[in-house]
């Protein structure tokens, strides 16, 4: 009896573990690049899959998707470096990030208040891209919203 008990309790561990790490995963990831100093320098990289480059400089960033405004904000490098702003629909942003230098890769995934799950993002991505962009460039955008990096 203790054997299948095991083996149900594996079995179970098994179907709940695939779920937690759906769960887990479902948030939306930026990977962005800074290059230049903790003061100024360019921003390069994606957010939620969607391709953004821009300037940052004197506290302030800003990047475009196909050169439209999609998000801006603050950085400042004290103790350790923040980023925070307003992204695509006007939702605040905050990019967790660990280090006390801006520059270089910074990857992670954005709090799930800013957007819930990937589909949050997407629908905001194509909302934006209506009211933004040319007939032709939208679906590209909405695309590399819906394809996550």
């Amino acid at each position: 009896m203790s054997r299948a008990l095991a083996f149900v309790l594996f079995v179970s561990l098994l179907l709940v573990g695939p779920a937690t790490a759906a769960t887990v995963s479902a948030g939306v990831g930026y990977d962005l690049t800074f290059t230049g100093t903790n003061t100024a320098g360019t921003i390069s990289g994606t957010i939620g899959g969607v391709p953004d480059q821009g300037p940052y400089s004197g506290g302030t960033w800003t990047v475009t998707a196909e050169g439209k405004p999609f998000a801006a904000g603050t950085c400042a490098c004290g103790g350790t470096c923040a980023i925070t702003g307003t992204t695509v629909a006007g939702r605040s942003v905050s990019f967790p990030l660990s280090g006390t230098t801006l520059t270089g890769t910074k990857s992670g995934v954005l709090p799930a208040s800013t957007f819930p799950n990937h589909g949050a993002l997407v629908s905001s991505v194509a909302q934006w891209a209506n009211k933004n962009l040319e007939r032709g460039d939208r679906g590209k955008v909405v695309r590399d919203g819906f394809v996550r990096a």
